[in-house]
């Protein structure tokens, strides 16, 4: 499991946050909750966050997982190495400040 949390709802709480899920992304949204813009999704693209998480299991922190977002519903979330690959997909990076973790 992974624990992740996000001020992108509009009404945030402590709620896990899964596939299926509402998770509505702009981008003034997306800059209030703690993201940096890396680029624009193109009209019918998904957009894509990459947001880091905790291991529930062992406690290992600085993972980064890439949340695929599309019609403001949550359709993939995956562990993702932070290279220039998935920088490029990216359009959404969280803050590195623990603040926004």
């Amino acid at each position: 499991m992974l624990e992740m949390t996000t001020r992108l709802r509009a009404e945030p709480n402590l709620a896990y946050l899964t596939i299926g899920d509402d998770l509505p992304v702009t981008p003034e949204r997306a800059a209030s909750a703690g993201y940096v813009q890396l680029r624009l999704p193109g009209p019918d693209e998904p957009t894509i966050l990459l947001h880091t998480w905790t291991c529930a299991s062992c406690g290992a922190a600085g993972n980064w997982a890439e949340v695929v977002v599309e019609e403001d519903v949550i359709e993939a979330i995956d562990e993702a190495e932070l290279d220039a690959d998935t920088m490029a997909r990216a359009h959404f990076k969280v803050s590195d400040d623990s603040r926004h973790r």
